[in-house]
This record gives C-alpha cells, sequence and structure tokens, in this order.
C-alpha cells in the first residue's frame, strides 16, 4: 500500500502568464492600456474589475491572427478571468473560463502548456455542476469475465480489520502479502475460511521493493509457485490477484515496459495453473506527475479486471495548509473527494470491456498532525455515503468494493470502529439491493441505468440522482412529471418512488431540480415513456436468481 503520497509526486506550482510589454497589433493602443492596469487591477483585489478587464483584453485579441503571442495572451486572460471566479466562490463561471482556455493552451506550438492543460481540465472537471437522474430498471452490465457477478457488487474489508467481525452482509475479504514471502499461513487461513463460507477473496500481491520487485520478478517463481499451489487447494473461491498494485505514486516507478513485462509474467503464471483466479491491474486514483498510466496497462489478455485505490481526505499531501481550490482539485481531496469524478477517467478508458473493483479504499474520519486528532466524522460519513450509494449506481461496472478497515500510523484513520458513526453506516449502506450479500456467485437484484430521453420509466419504480456541485453540496432534489412533483428528497441518492398510474400512459417530460446548501437551481429535462406495468426484474440467469434466493 501507498499512503504517504506527498512523497510521491511533483510539486505543483500554478502559474500566471507574463504578458509580453508591447503589443504590435491593430489594436495595440486600446489592448496595452488594458495590459499595463491589469495588474493595478489585480492588486486592488477587485475580482469583478480583473473579469471585465480580461473579456475587454479578449476582445481585442479575438481580432488578430492567432500566433503564439497572441495565443498566451489570450489563455492568460482567461486564467486570471477563472482565478478572479474562484476567489468569488463563482465555481461554474470559473470552469466556464478554463474550459475556453484549454483550446489556446493546445494550440500553443512554441512553449510546453502541459501542466497548465492538465490543472485547467481538473478544474473544469470538478468546477462543472452535474445532475443526473437514475432509475432501478433497465439491463444489466455483464462482460463475462472472469469470477465477474452478472449484476451487483461485491464487498468486504482487509481480513484483519477491526470491524471484520461486525459486518453484517459481507460477501468478500481482502488479503495483503508480500512478494518473496515464504510464509503463507495467514493467507491461507483467510481462503479457507472463506472457502467455508462462500466468499471471493481479494489478494493483493505487493511489491514491497517497487521497482526492484518488478525488475527482479523472475527470481520470485518459487513464491508464485507456491502462491498458486496455496490457491488451486481452494478452487471454489473466487480469488482477484490485485498483482502490485498503486505502482503509480511509487517514488521510483520502472518503466512501462518493465512494469508490463512482469506483470504479464505473473498473469500467465495465475492463468495457465489457477481457473478461479482473476488477475486485476490497480493503479492508484493519482498518479505520479509525469507518469502516463495507460503506457503501463498491460494488454486485454493479462487483465481480467481493472481496479483503483480510492481514498477520501480531508488536506492533500496530509497537511492543514493545503486546503485551498488548487491542492483539493489536484490531489481530490476537500472539497474534491467525490468518488465518481475520481474514477471517471478509469472508467471512461476499461469499463467498456471490463469490470471495474474498488481495490482498496478508505474515508479519513480523523487527521492525526503529532499529538494531535482533529476529528472529520461526519466529512468522512458523507464520503462514505457517496462511496456506497453513488458508485454502484452511477457506474454499473464497478461490482467489487473493498473497505480498508486499518489505522497506519499516518495522518489518517480509516478504521470504521473508530470514527463516528462509520460502521453504523457501512452496515447500512450495504443492507442496499445493489450488493451482493453473504456469498460469491450470487447477484443483486437491483439494477441502475442513467434516465435519458425516451426512457421507459414502470410503475413502483425508483427515481435517484447523482449530484455534483462543487463547494456547496446538495440540500435536496425534487423530481417533476410534467410540472407535477412527484416527490423530495434530502438523502443520498435522493430517491423517490414514481406512482406512473397516477399519470396517463405514454410520452411525459421529467424534470430534476438539485437545490444546493445556498438556494441554487441546477434543473435537467428528459423526455421519457410511462408505463402501468410494475418494473421488471433485472435479465439475471435461472441459476444465478436461485443461488441469491438461498437462504
Amino acid at each position: 500500500m501507498c499512503r504517504k503520497i506527498a512523497a510521491l509526486m511533483s510539486v505543483i506550482i500554478t502559474l500566471v502568464y507574463l504578458l509580453p510589454c508591447v503589443i504590435a497589433f491593430a489594436y495595440a493602443d486600446e489592448a496595452n492600456e488594458l495590459i499595463w492596469k491589469t495588474e493595478e487591477i489585480k492588486n486592488s483585489g477587485d475580482h469583478y474589475a480583473v473579469i471585465d478587464n480580461c473579456r475587454r483584453i479578449i476582445k481585442y485579441m479575438e481580432n488578430e491572427p492567432l500566433t503564439d503571442t497572441v495565443n498566451e495572451v489570450i489563455s492568460s486572460r482567461y486564467q486570471a478571468m477563472a482565478l478572479a471566479y474562484e476567489a468569488l466562490g463563482d465555481y461554474k463561471s470559473s470552469a466556464k473560463a478554463y474550459n475556453e482556455m484549454i483550446p489556446y493552451l493546445e494550440s500553443n506550438t512554441s512553449k510546453n502548456m502541459y501542466d497548465l492543460i492538465k490543472e485547467a481540465k481538473e478544474k473544469v472537471l470538478q468546477y462543472t455542476p452535474e445532475v443526473k437522474a437514475y432509475v432501478d430498471q433497465g439491463d444489466i452490465t455483464y462482460f463475462g469475465a472472469k469470477n465477474e457477478p452478472q449484476n451487483g457488487v461485491l464487498f468486504g474489508l482487509c481480513s484483519d480489520g477491526k470491524s471484520v467481525n461486525k459486518i453484517k452482509n459481507d460477501s468478500a475479504k481482502l488479503v495483503y502479502c508480500e512478494i518473496g514471502d515464504t510464509d503463507l499461513s495467514y493467507e491461507e487461513y483467510v481462503i479457507n475460511a472463506a472457502s467455508n463460507s462462500g466468499q471471493a477473496v481479494e489478494f493483493a500481491l505487493n511489491c514491497p521493493n517497487h521497482e526492484y520487485d518488478i525488475k527482479n520478478i523472475y527470481s520470485y517463481e518459487g513464491c508464485l509457485s507456491a502462491i498458486s499451489d496455496m490457491i488451486s487447494k481452494y478452487s471454489n473461491v473466487p480469488v482477484y490477484l490485485r498483482f502490485a498494485a498503486e505502482f503509480n505514486v511509487w517514488p521510483q516507478p520502472p518503466t512501462a515496459n518493465e512494469f508490463i513485462s512482469a506483470f504479464r509474467y505473473v498473469s500467465d503464471i495465475f492463468h495457465k495453473y489457477n481457473d478461479n483466479v482473476a488477475v486485476v491491474w490497480s493503479p492508484n486514483q493519482i498518479s505520479n506527475w509525469n507518469l502516463t498510466l495507460d503506457n503501463y496497462y498491460p494488454g486485454d489478455k493479462y487483465v481480467d479486471w481493472v481496479g483503483l485505490s480510492l481514498y477520501a481526505v480531508i488536506y492533500a499531501l496530509n497537511d492543514s495548509n493545503n486546503s485551498n481550490d488548487y491542492m483539493d482539485v489536484m490531489y481530490r481531496a476537500g472539497k474534491a473527494a467525490d468518488p465518481v469524478k475520481a474514477i471517471r477517467g478509469i472508467v471512461s478508458k476499461y469499463g467498456y470491456k471490463k469490470p471495474i473493483m474498488i481495490s482498496e479504499s478508505g474515508c479519513g474520519h480523523t487527521f492525526i498532525n503529532g499529538s494531535t486528532k482533529t476529528d472529520f466524522s461526519d466529512w468522512a460519513v458523507e464520503r462514505l455515503t457517496e462511496y456506497y450509494t453513488y458508485l454502484p449506481m452511477v457506474y454499473p461496472q464497478v461490482k467489487f468494493m473493498a473497505y480498508f478497515d486499518k489505522y497506519m500510523n499516518e495522518a489518517y484513520d480509516f478504521q470504521l470502529s473508530a470514527g463516528r458513526n462509520m460502521e453504523k453506516t457501512f452496515n447500512k449502506l450495504t443492507e442496499s439491493d445493489r450488493f451482493i450479500h453473504k456469498k460469491a456467485g450470487r447477484s443483486a437484484p437491483i439494477v441502475y441505468s442513467e434516465i435519458k430521453n425516451n426512457t421507459v420509466l414502470n410503475n413502483k419504480s425508483s427515481l435517484s440522482a447523482y449530484t455534483h456541485i462543487y463547494s456547496r453540496g446538495t440540500h435536496h432534489v425534487s423530481y417533476y412529471i410534467d410540472n407535477s412533483l412527484v416527490g423530495t428528497s434530502y438523502e443520498l441518492p435522493y430517491s423517490v418512488k414514481l406512482n406512473t398510474r397516477h399519470f396517463s400512459e405514454g410520452a411525459h417530460e421529467l424534470k430534476v431540480e438539485a437545490v444546493d446548501m445556498v438556494g441554487d437551481t441546477y434543473t435537467i429535462k428528459s423526455s421519457v415513456q410511462l408505463s402501468h406495468e410494475d418494473k421488471p426484474k433485472p435479465n439475471i440467469s435461472e441459476e444465478v436468481e436461485n443461488k441469491r434466493m438461498e437462504d
């Protein structure tokens, strides 16, 4: 595991361009006058004046032939405008300014704008308000991958977590092993227990020596064979082998070719000798600054599942001084800890062909700085609720979620038992029929699909919503059919029951209104088809459905 990302990533600096001193353009006098006033206006602290100044400069420059110099003038003004909107708390307008800036950065041929482009794209992702509606009916997402449930989410804790015996319905365990270990007695104990209980096991095969272990993977042949032989004794247990996880935040990562070669070697062993093992490729949610994650993908033949380590923490880089928009956004901490946004890139890239695993996760409820402990349990409970409501609803590809129920003497405590209401909330959330309970090999009876134009809504279905309103949060969500109120919800995922028999069958307008904590409203509308028939069951095979119905 890699908790200390502070030591693993480059220091990031937000850059603001220095404008050219001389502007030899058709509108030179007017433009120069505005440009020379820029610093004075900026120093005045009048953010509205900064925005107005930037707009006027951009208006002049957009009439000029697009050169790199013009590019830099325009993009620097969009950046200054975006920062001014940030300071005002108008993140929607800030996102728009950053989005306008990106094409100018990308077309600059004389300078490397990688850092600024990356920052702008992350801020557009986080600052843009988003509301999406879902209904608990539709087709299941199933790839036929090894050990993949037809529908629903396997879940559980690390096998030595304090709350492991207090979780009511868990269907999986997470056990850690370091490559090179010769004593596998504890790992076998966990897998044997899973064999008796019918649970699945995520087997995290870590590389404690990071780059060295990857480069010397062939020297571990005996260790890999021993693990394979041990697992083969429990062929009824679905095992998910997560090898070399979080490689993208190692202090000194191997080259992409070195990593791929090692991963393929390990994958080939377990694919050859263990029919019950699915191999998992699992980076961290944040990569080292200059590492291109896709370059490390070993290939579909060698990867059965794509995983991700996902942690919600209040302060970026374990430092309370980093509580600001830039650090939150770039490290997906604090106000930017939305899990849906955090995994969108991975799901977009691989979720059309592979099931997704949240292979390790946690919500930091206590921040430890020396002898000082600060309680953020309420914040952590909100994040935990987002993890276990939003992710299974928004991403049907997510079919396994493991929680890191431990404290490792570091900056954050993730233990469910140590955080106020954490354990209780976890049990309540995982009671949902979106999760697979107690035994692997079953399937969940609920499926969600996004409501779009022409979506059919049946009677007794539930309407829900995913909302993302940066910095403000959501107060409530209301649903209307043809402007007639269906219901309002104040709790994630803002669900209400729909009785379609109160309306005629056929085409209607569904309006969803999310109201943030300061009273602003965000509305989406869809043209839907209402049916008086009760909602259909998911199209799960009879064999799997019978397993679900077992006591």
